[in-house]
């Protein structure tokens, strides 16, 4: 899939609000398409899931063809902050649009939204239609700039509340610029061909504000119409010292959950390899979490979301690795002959098939029914964390779960021979990656203490990467180089050696971050009579 962004600048107006002349914008021309009525039923589950996240799903028709479309929010679409007017009234969205006819969900929408909306069965909860009157926006050489829709919404909404009523907005969708034929040229237009993006659009937000429109933040017309929507998970924890174990339980799930469902969309869609990178952080944290919190939570549902969480996380795992494999072969590339860059991408293009299968097994996994049940799981021990010790203040508990974690830590690393294996290393890097993710945990109610001691062990952590990197990077290429002739056993070869160099420098370069990290100093306030 590679669903194209939609680019809206938004605005409210009253049902009587009369549009200005847009021409009187220098650079600008219009042209204005006949009247057309858009019949359209927004489908979501009995509590809104989809809408939680701003996500829509409809059949629109006009006439006798219609459409499937989903709308989401990018991963990174960002808070607005520091933006100008017209820049906060402009949102980006995917517009995912689907062939299918009415009245049942095109499987691949249904595989799209599962995640968003916990595998739960949809139902229309709306029925929209909009009258239309379009115009074009052209620049000075006729080109199609945005077109303006200027649209008069009657809805009926059948969830709790249901109601109905009307309402009236400006959309100003936005093409991209056309491709310039003047390589000096920076804005996609060619010599003298009018203002640029942000020139125009400026001057149309000004003038249409001054006739009364008013700054829409990119609702959706469904938002508008259900008025009251679930609200979304947070990105972060709002919490303060006196938070309450069950208050710190909820937050770090809720945060690792918000991140895991935000980027599981761009993993469905395969456009970006950090949403993959990020599902599996978020996964991480999750069970490791989970883990940690397993001494004040009720073991039986703890243990039927941490094997979710696990499957789960060996399927993204697969496909990350690989992307990261791709990445530091690609940047030792370049170290190599030029006659060796050949063979170095005969190298990648077998990583890139062996990637598209890993990712195939993963949109499976995604797929299945348990998925689902995954999700809700992970919200019902957010919503309700099933404690087994008495509710009360979290910060002696934390600071018992941190200290566990970090003992578990110090006494690997004291047991660690001479010359460690690569093994020992990797399972050492797990216990730091452990104590960091105890240590954010506890960051909300234990303050600057626990956040300088998870910065800390993060470097150990990323140190450790690095020789677990080289160790995987290492035995995939004495793999792929078995499997061909002298010229990829040479080039693996090189590759390898340079491997092996990143490794003994990360080896030297972790016993010294770990003496920085294990000083007295830094951890003596885990110690209960601190």
């Amino acid at each position: 899939m590679n669903p194209p962004i939609e680019r809206e600048l938004k605005l409210d107006v009253s049902l009587d609000f009369h549009l200005p002349d847009l021409t009187t914008v220098p650079g600008l021309s219009m042209v204005t398409k006949p009247e057309k009525t858009l019949v359209a039923s927004y489908y979501d589950t009995d509590g809104l899931d989809l809408a939680r996240w701003g996500a829509t799903l409809r059949y629109r028709s006009s006439g006798s063809s219609g459409e499937w479309t989903v709308k989401l929010d990018p991963p990174g679409q960002g808070d607005g902050a520091g933006a100008t007017a017209e820049e906060s009234a402009t949102t980006d969205r995917y517009e995912i649009e689907f062939e299918a006819g009415p009245g049942r969900v095109p499987r691949r929408a249904l595989e799209l939204t599962s995640g968003l909306r916990r595998g739960r069965t949809l139902a229309v909860v709306a029925e929209l239609t909009t009258v239309r009157r379009a115009h074009l926006i052209l620049d000075p050489d006729g080109r199609q700039l945005a077109e303006l829709d200027d649209d008069t919404v009657e809805f009926v909404t059948t969830a709790e509340p249901a109601g109905r009523g009307s309402f009236r907005e400006i959309e100003v969708e936005l093409l991209p610029a056309p491709s310039s034929t003047d390589p000096a040229d920076g804005n996609g237009h060619g010599e003298g061909a009018g203002p640029s993006t942000s020139d125009w659009t400026r001057s149309l937000y000004s003038l249409l504000s001054a006739s009364g429109a008013r700054r829409n933040d990119g609702t959706p017309k469904l938002m508008r119409a259900l008025g009251t929507v679930p609200p979304p998970l947070k990105a972060s924890a709002e919490l303060s010292g006196s938070a309450s174990l069950s208050e710190l339980v909820a937050a770090t799930l809720e945060t690792s959950l918000h991140r895991l469902l935000r980027h599981e969309v761009g993993v469905r869609l395969g456009q970006d390899i950090e949403d993959v990178h990020q599902c599996r952080v978020a996964t991480r944290r999750l069970r490791a979490d989970l883990r940690t919190l397993a001494t004040v939570l009720e073991p039986a549902p703890v243990a039927v979301v941490v094997e979710g969480l696990q499957a789960l996380g060996a399927a993204l795992g697969e496909v990350r690795d690989a992307d990261v494999l791709e990445l530091r072969l690609r940047s030792l590339g370049s170290r190599l002959d030029s006659a060796d860059a050949a063979e170095l991408e005969t190298l990648l293009s077998g990583l890139n098939r062996e990637r598209t299968t890993a990712h195939q097994r993963l949109i499976r996994q995604l797929g299945r029914a348990d998925h689902g049940r995954l999700i809700d799981g992970l919200f019902d021990l957010m919503e309700k964390p099933p404690l087994r010790i008495p509710d009360r203040a979290a910060a002696d508990t934390a600071r018992a779960l941190v200290a566990e974690r970090w003992n578990t830590l110090a006494e690997a690393v004291a047991d660690l021979p001479d010359r460690a294996a690569d093994e020992q290393l990797h399972s050492i890097r797990k216990k730091a990656k452990r104590c960091r993710y105890a240590a954010d945990m506890a960051t909300p109610v234990l303050g600057k203490r626990a956040l300088r001691l998870s910065k800390a062990v993060a470097d150990v952590q990323d140190i450790l990467g690095e020789v677990q990197d080289a160790a995987v990077a290492t035995a995939w290429l004495r793999r792929s180089a078995r499997s061909g002739g002298q010229g990829r056993a040479l080039v693996a070869g090189q590759l390898i050696g340079m491997e092996a160099s990143r490794a003994v420098a990360a080896r030297r370069d972790w016993s010294r971050a770990w003496k920085k990290t294990s000083q007295k100093g830094r951890v003596k306030w885990l110690a209960p009579s601190s």
